[in-house]
């Protein structure tokens, strides 16, 4: 079965510094890892593997963000990966429109990954925004929108006690594609039902797709696990804005790449041949923008 997997990230702690990645949590994806890793990984899976998304790692914020992209690019000509990146920028600053025209010089730069997640008071994240309402702000807004259309992707993820300021974004915002990163982290919801109803709140139009990802902060992933919220996703926003990502290495800490995929391939497999298709590959093609995979 052929695959797009829309979310990996490489660590390459050797040259950039991730200080998210001293949390306790994370021990076991300290080390470096890159293209050789992942490939030695999904060599031998259930999948065979035809495009990648690499998604902004949250290196920090002191990284020659140019350069870093630059770097992905001479990885995908040398490796074959990543397919396309996601790469960061502030859509708030004012020399965002230079840096945007900088960073589409680089052919693997698809879009951009900026957290504006920022939990409520008494809670905190270790790569949460600075600021709490981003996504309403007129500067941030004006460069989401400037990103759209340029014809580039937003990845987004935000916290629960943000949902109105999303969907206000997503309506009012809806010439910039969006992806929503981590099926909205199920595990920030009290209850299926609080994130069934999340998702039902959301714009279903056709900019905005549901990433399926991340599911390792809920324990080991089967598929009867995901499958209830993949089939939600599918429900709301269709079977050709649905897709699946590994995540690797993140949810490596929970699950051996075997399970994770076979947990997916088990969720939609009532699925027609050509639904399952979509989910699997096309969809983040087209999200995306890639060519020929």
């Amino acid at each position: 079965m052929r695959v797009t997997d829309a979310h990996i990230h490489f660590f390459e702690t050797d040259r950039y510094r991730y200080s998210w990645l001293d949390e306790e949590a994370m021990a076991g994806i300290t080390r470096p890892f890159g293209p050789d890793d992942y490939l030695a990984i999904a060599a031998d899976g259930p999948v065979d593997v035809t495009a990648t998304v690499h998604v902004h790692a949250e290196p920090d914020p002191d990284t020659d963000q140019f350069a870093l992209l630059r770097h992905l690019q001479e990885l995908r000509e040398q490796k074959g990966l990543p397919s396309a990146a996601i790469g960061w920028a502030d859509l708030s600053a004012p020399d965002l429109p230079d840096l945007l025209t900088a960073l589409a010089e680089v052919e693997v730069f698809r879009g951009v990954r900026q957290h504006v997640f920022h939990p409520p008071p008494g809670e905190e994240y270790p790569t949460q925004a600075p600021r709490p309402h981003m996504m309403a702000e007129e500067r941030w807004r004006a460069g989401f929108t400037e990103l759209g259309e340029r014809g580039f992707t937003f990845d987004l993820l935000f916290w629960s006690n943000q949902l109105p300021e999303a969907v206000d974004l997503l309506e009012e915002c809806a010439g910039t594609r969006v992806v929503i990163e981590h099926a909205l982290f199920p595990s920030i919801w009290p209850s299926f039902e609080t994130w069934r109803q999340a998702i039902r709140a959301l714009p279903a139009h056709d900019n905005v797709y549901a990433k399926v990802s991340a599911f390792g902060q809920m324990g080991t992933v089967t598929t009867d696990k995901v499958r209830p919220y993949i089939e939600e996703l599918l429900d709301h926003f269709g079977t050709d804005h649905v897709m699946l990502a590994s995540n690797f290495p993140v949810d490596r800490l929970h699950s051996s790449w075997d399970q994770l995929w076979n947990a997916y391939l088990g969720a939609v497999s009532g699925l027609s041949v050509t639904e399952q298709d979509q989910v699997l590959r096309s969809n983040a093609l087209d999200a995306y923008g890639i060519a020929g995979a």
